[in-house]
């Protein structure tokens, strides 16, 4: 390990890990050697994961700004936030060493920080560097959603191809987080968003940035950020939850729970019996059994399954696509690699039997432990989840008697055509312990063993305006109340 001592603090520490330098740090290097700005306002901190091979690219020069720092992190997040702890600058630039900087790029940093004293940090502008079709069309998918994120998006600021930030800024926000991957990125967007920093974008402090314009690479990336977004949703991590928005991959997991599936699945059957001389009602039950026996007999593994094959189906039409149509066919390959490894990602926790996994209330207090739900929306300002026609939830309570209160948007009528059916713990809850209101089902019960208790229900399925889901009730919250004695009938 080289470590110069410093005479004197610098006003910008560099930050560069090498795990990624995809043979194009010399670029890199000329370009910083070039800075317009006086060179000892800034040191340069290069890290070296475990393994690094390149060692011939590394500079040789005895130059008091650099610092090459030997790590045993293997993760550029995991390096940038390894580097920044002993960064003495007292403005960090991450960037990374598949980017090089223009000449003026320091200069108008300063100036930036100069002339907007409300910004606690900024990312700068990118051009991009490509040399195949593939690589175009990953440039254009990636220059989309910076362009979104920098003008558009409200908090999504962050991008490490160039990003200043005052240091006291980056250590109040938590900094990088390694366990989060480059889900990390997002994570410390949401906090400086969180804590009102102003993340400003200076588009004339230009990096150029090299697109690799291959498929495993890019894969690799992929699912380093979903395994991090993942992992920092079941985590317990204190974070932004009105900032960021879990994938709906992760909310909807409960839906491939096995054990809850085949408690539908059950209770759908058992309802057939009740219905054999109405033939309406059972082909219904009939739909709602089919719909269960994937999920209870087989949980994800359809799922996953078919989201592999439109993995391949997409990777085989973007081999094939012309060149005029190539980035949309680029677009719709990642969106469902992302979907397989979103998915593949949850289960990897599901088969851990991590925990906080089931614990959808963090994400959704309406709905603990869920199974049969679509995804949250928004109804004027309420937020809520329609339920499956055939759907469950858990909750844990000690003995004793309570009312369930299940606060429901008003818009299915309640008192007709619901065709009604509620469980608890696999029995059926008789319909006097059972009311209705416009807004609401109130149902007594009486628990007879302390831990965690399953709420299951079958309705008729509700045809909403412009909608093919299958919905049932719309859930805004679930309460459990002491019991006390029901009021007469409004």
């Amino acid at each position: 390990m080289t470590d110069q001592n410093h005479g004197s603090s610098p006003l910008f520490s560099i930050i560069i890990p090498l795990e990624f330098h995809r043979g194009k740090f010399d670029h890199a290097w000329q370009a910083w050697q070039r800075q317009d700005i006086d060179s000892t306002l800034l040191e340069i901190i290069l890290m070296i994961p475990p393994g690094f091979e390149d060692h011939g690219i590394l500079p040789t020069a005895n130059d008091r700004r650099v610092r090459v720092q030997f790590s045993e992190a293997r993760h550029d997040i995991a390096l940038c936030a390894e580097g920044a702890s002993i960064a003495s600058g007292r403005y960090l630039f991450f960037t990374e060493s598949h980017c090089w900087p223009r000449p003026d790029v320091l200069s108008r940093c300063l100036r930036a920080f100069e002339q907007n004293h409300d910004w606690a940090a900024f990312s700068c502008g990118t051009v991009r560097v490509v040399h195949n079709r593939l690589s175009i069309a990953e440039a254009k998918m990636y220059q989309d959603d910076i362009e979104n994120g920098m003008m558009l998006h409200p908090w999504k600021k962050v991008l490490d191809h160039g990003f200043a930030t005052k240091r006291e800024a980056y250590d109040a926000c938590g900094g990088f987080r390694p366990e989060f991957g480059h889900y990390s990125e997002w994570v410390l967007a949401a906090s400086y968003f969180e804590k009102a920093y102003k993340v400003g974008f200076l588009r004339d402090a230009t990096m150029e940035h090299y697109y690799v314009g291959s498929l495993a690479p890019l894969s690799e990336f992929t699912r380093d950020f979903v395994e991090g977004e993942i992992s920092y949703f079941s985590s317990n991590a204190n974070r932004a939850k009105d900032v960021l928005e879990p994938p709906p991959e992760w909310v909807s997991r409960g839906n491939f729970d096995q054990t809850a599936a085949r408690r539908i699945f059950f209770a759908v059957v058992d309802s057939l019996q009740e219905t054999l001389t109405r033939p309406l009602q059972l082909a219904r039950l009939i739909t709602l059994a089919s719909r269960w026996s994937i999920p209870a007999f087989l949980g994800d593994r359809v799922a996953c399954s078919m989201a592999l094959i439109e993995v391949w189906l997409r990777w085989i039409m973007l081999r094939l696509d012309p060149r005029q149509s190539v980035i949309r066919s680029f677009k719709s390959y990642i969106a469902a690699l992302i979907k397989y490894q979103r998915l593949t990602s949850v289960r990897k926790l599901r088969d851990a039997h991590q925990p906080g996994f089931q614990q959808i209330a963090r994400d959704f207090p309406a709905v603990p432990n869920g199974t049969g739900f679509h995804l949250l929306e928004t109804y004027g300002d309420r937020k809520f989840r329609w339920s499956e026609p055939a759907a469950c939830l858990e909750f844990q309570a000690p003995r004793g008697r309570y009312r369930l209160h299940l606060t429901c948007l008003p818009v299915r009528t309640m008192l007709a055509n619901l065709d009604l059916r509620i469980y608890l713990d696999g029995r059926r809850i008789p319909p006097e312990a059972i009311r209705l209101s416009r807004h609401a089902i109130e149902i007594d019960i009486e628990l007879t063993t302390p831990g965690a208790h399953t709420l299951l229900w079958i309705c008729r399925a509700f045809k909403g305006k412009h909608d093919r889901r299958k919905l049932g009730l719309p859930i805004v919250n679930f309460d459990l109340l002491p019991w006390k004695p029901m009021s007469s009938t409004r």
